[in-house]
Formats: structure tokens, C-alpha cells, sequence
């Protein structure tokens, strides 16, 4: 009897131990590609200062897709984007206004959904990007100028030819299917007076195959945060895979060495 119960013990020890063993480790969040533009023209201070925050509103917050859509994405609530964005806002200085509070001097404009490549039904599923990127050729994605924006393909190409690397990550990034969360900010005295100016914007993207946007909308906002009202030569990529890693150490010991100990005095023959 001790001896089944004994058994039993080491049974259930050995599976406990390779159900923890064999445990998924939480999947670190997707990269997110971040591009951001700060034009030169605007009429106002758009770089927040201690003591001296920048006051805004936001005059709308759509979903909208850039090209074909997929089904069976989780459907992505306003009010969670509108609250995390405040947030991330708040943390560079931007302060959200309202009814007996200053007035504001940028109106923002908040846009979110799907983007891929939209191509005639009738071009092979191969699209050659080198060709495409002359948007008098037929060939031509319908949405290219739209999918070049969101990945900053503008700013790598607008000092010349890049290295075959980098020229093949940028065409893998254009071809992916991708979810995005674009913020424009607008001048507001300009607004009043019936003009559009686009004071600073940034789209923030990550790679949609084999992720849902829903799971991480919070942390494309915190890394795209701090470039809010910045110019960014080149497109950035925050790699999460790098920032999360972490070093766990365990418990120190003191391990026994063959090597002599030279401080003693040696023994006397």
C-alpha cells in the first residue's frame, strides 16, 4: 500500500512537472513600425514645454480601411483608442481641453482599421514594387501612394537607393497585410478660419498575419508616444522582442575550486 502510494506521488510530481516545464511563455508584443512628420509651416509652438502643456481636442475618431478587408477581426472600440490615446498624450505634454478649460491649439483626427495592397483583380498575385512605384504604370497598386505612407517607404526613397537589404525589408513590409492607428493634428486657429493645416502627424503599424489589432492597441500607442509632434527622418521600428527581454537570475553559490590558495604561507618542511 505505502509502496502504490508512493508511486502515485512520483506519478503526479513528474506530470505537474512537465505540464510547468512545457508552459507557453506570453508572446511578446508585435514590432511596430512608427512614422512621424512634423511640418515646418505651422503658425504655432507644437513642441510641449515644461510647465507649458499643448491643449487639444479630438474632432474625430473613424475606423477606416486602406484597401481589401478581412473578416473575422474582433471589432475595436472607440472609446478604448480615445482613452488611450489621452494617456499616452498626456505623457509628452499634450493636454486634452474641453468646456471652461484653455482653448486649444491643435485639433486632432484619429484613424485606425486594415491596410494592404490593393491590386486589378486581373495582375498576378506577384506585384514587382521596383516597377509599381511609377504610378503611370498599370501595374501599379491602386493604394500605393496610401500603403507608402503608412510604412515611410517616402522617407527611405527620397535620398536615393538604399542597400538590397534594406530595399527588401521595406518591399516585405509594403506587401504585408498590416493594422495601423494614424493621429493628424491639426492648427486650430487656422481650423477657425475655415484652413486646413496640418500641423504634425504619425501612423504607427504592425505586421496583421498573424496578430489582431484589438490585443495591441495599447502598446502601438506607448511606442509610438514618444514621437508625437516630432520629425523623424526615417521610418522607426520598435522591436518589443528586444525591449522586453529580461535576465532572471537565480539563487547565488559557492562552488568548491581545485585551484591552491596563494595566500596562505606555505608549510615549513
Amino acid at each position: 500500500m505505502k509502496n502504490s502510494l508512493h508511486l502515485a506521488c512520483l506519478l503526479t510530481l513528474f506530470v505537474l512537472g512537465v505540464s510547468v516545464g512545457f508552459a507557453k511563455k506570453p508572446k511578446p508584443p508585435a514590432d511596430v513600425v512608427v512614422v512621424a512628420d512634423a511640418l515646418s509651416d505651422s503658425t504655432i509652438n507644437v513642441t510641449p514645454e515644461p510647465g507649458k502643456p499643448v491643449y487639444y481636442l479630438i474632432l474625430g475618431a473613424i475606423e477606416h480601411a486602406i484597401g481589401p478587408t478581412h473578416a473575422g477581426e474582433p471589432p475595436v472600440d472607440e472609446k478604448f483608442i480615445r482613452a488611450e490615446l489621452v494617456k499616452a498624450l498626456a505623457s509628452q505634454g499634450y493636454l486634452e481641453t474641453g468646456m471652461g478649460r484653455p482653448l486649444p491649439q491643435l485639433v486632432l483626427v484619429v484613424r485606425w482599421g486594415q491596410a494592404t495592397l490593393e491590386k486589378d483583380m486581373n495582375q498576378e498575385n506577384e506585384i514587382d514594387l521596383e516597377k509599381s512605384r511609377d504610378l503611370n504604370n498599370p501595374a501599379s497598386p491602386f493604394n500605393y501612394n496610401e500603403m507608402s505612407r503608412l510604412v515611410g517607404a517616402y522617407k527611405l526613397r527620397a535620398g536615393g537607393a538604399l542597400p538590397s537589404l534594406e530595399e527588401s525589408d521595406l518591399d516585405d513590409t509594403l506587401r504585408s497585410d498590416r493594422y495601423y492607428i494614424f493621429v493628424g493634428a491639426l492648427d486650430a486657429a487656422a481650423l477657425r478660419q475655415k484652413r486646413k493645416m496640418l500641423v504634425w502627424r504619425t501612423y504607427m503599424s504592425i505586421d496583421g498575419h498573424r496578430e489582431y489589432m484589438v490585443n495591441n492597441i495599447s502598446h502601438m500607442i506607448a511606442d509610438a508616444a514618444p514621437y508625437f509632434g516630432h520629425e523623424e527622418k526615417m521610418p522607426v521600428v520598435v522591436n518589443n522582442k528586444v525591449r522586453s527581454a529580461s535576465v532572471q537570475m537565480g539563487e547565488l553559490k559557492v562552488i568548491e575550486s581545485d585551484v591552491p590558495d596563494t595566500t596562505k604561507e606555505p608549510q615549513k618542511k
